[in-house]
């Protein structure tokens, strides 16, 4: 984790400003959205040149997701993974009963005290996602492929080691997508 970017966090930025920070618009590759329509979820992945454009058009009335990683191929199966350039955790507080009704406020106060005892650097991102918080730790530098499993090593560990804190050990993958 030695390579993580020192950044202050942002207090209040857009969805494509937080996209911004690990997907450049500039790199070739693929990143991929997955709305819920209709009560049937879609994907469609796009050029990341694409990326201001897609998150123009996004109909903000329907739940969303957003590949974390990138890909060289136009969707997001990890045999087509390009790069990463982020460690991320999905909190699932609203299923740890003594979260469950806490603030934001509270949930990253918590998430950061966790961090500091555990010896984890604070995340880079906190983004509250409607029933929990996403916590996410930018990379100097995306890693390539070949670097998948020491990612997914350092993936595991912060998974388990935020446990206590509603971590969810299904979205670990560098093909998830997590909630705009």
């Amino acid at each position: 984790m030695s390579a993580l970017r020192k950044q202050n966090q942002l207090e209040i930025f857009t969805t494509i400003d937080e996209a911004r920070l690990y997907h450049d618009a500039q790199r070739a590759g693929f990143f991929s959205i997955l709305q819920n329509i209709h009560s049937v979820k879609r994907q469609r992945s796009y050029k990341l040149v694409e990326m201001p454009q897609v998150f123009d058009l996004l109909d903000r009335s329907r739940d969303s997701w957003m590949s974390q990683a990138e890909f060289f191929k136009p969707n997001r199966r990890v045999v087509n993974l390009w790069r990463v350039g982020l460690l991320f955790v999905d909190l699932d507080t609203y299923n740890v009963p003594h979260l469950r009704e806490r603030s934001t406020d509270y949930l990253v106060g918590m998430v950061l005290h966790h961090c500091d005892d555990l010896g984890i650097p604070p995340p880079s991102i906190t983004v509250f996602s409607g029933r929990g918080l996403q916590v996410k730790w930018l990379l100097a530098n995306p890693l390539p492929r070949a670097a998948l499993p020491r990612w997914n090593a350092c993936q595991r560990v912060l998974v388990e080691r935020l446990k206590g804190l509603g971590a969810d050990p299904q979205a670990k993958d560098a093909r998830r997508v997590l909630r705009l």
